[in-house]
């Protein structure tokens, strides 16, 4: 095998949120990349091409943030690769909602379901009603998404619950954020899910400082 057709994938892991960051290395004892500091280390390892896999639900503020990072970055690189977040196409929402119902079919028996997002003050926040009508079309329960921080709150839920026809003395929340490992296995991006950065993006390397 000639050297030339050695590929070594070289990997690193970042956290685009400072409070989450903040978090772990306060509480923890644990410190983390962000996304700069994680390309940084790339760069100094030699690595020429880059592909990143965003583990952001919803196209806001953290992935728009992230994206801005890499574009910033992408002069260190001969290719940079960012793929969507988990929510994009009709497709992605489907997938999605099929996913996160077949995980807690079983569990959830004819009882109504809230599943919990994040939520986020950006315009894509209106991904989770959005996926929450497609969570309709896929089971005959009562499911609703409710956020954190967005504009459907637990109390929306709740008070739209109190309203239903459909009264139940049992009622299953699930999370649907970071870490629920049924959801992983349909975050797949395929290469047409992973646009090329515009080479106008390149700019002179030396530019960029860690």
């Amino acid at each position: 095998m000639s050297e030339s057709s050695i590929r070594i994938i070289w990997w690193r892991e970042a956290y685009s949120s400072s409070t989450v960051r903040k978090v772990l290395r306060e509480r923890d004892g644990i410190a983390k990349d962000d996304v700069r500091q994680a390309l940084c280390r790339m760069r100094d390892a030699g690595v020429r091409r880059v592909i990143v896999f965003p583990t952001h639900i919803i196209d806001g503020i953290e992935n728009h943030r992230m994206k801005q990072e890499v574009t910033d970055c992408a002069p260190w690189f001969e290719d940079v690769r960012i793929a969507d977040a988990l929510l994009k196409t009709p497709e992605d929402y489907q997938r999605t909602a099929e996913a996160l119902w077949e995980s807690v079919a079983a569990e959830a028996g004819s009882s109504p379901v809230i599943f919990m997002g994040h939520g986020s003050e950006h315009a894509a926040d209106e991904s989770y009603e959005r996926l929450e009508c497609v969570l309709a079309q896929v089971t005959e329960n009562d499911v609703y998404v409710a956020t954190v921080e967005g504009s459907v709150t637990i109390d929306d839920v709740i008070g739209r619950m109190r309203a239903s026809r459909h009264k139940s003395g049992r009622v299953l929340v699930a999370p649907f954020m970071l870490g629920l490992r049924e959801i992983m296995p349909i975050m797949i991006w395929q290469e047409r899910r992973i646009p090329l950065l515009p080479h106008s993006a390149r700019r002179d390397m030396n530019r960029f400082a860690c």
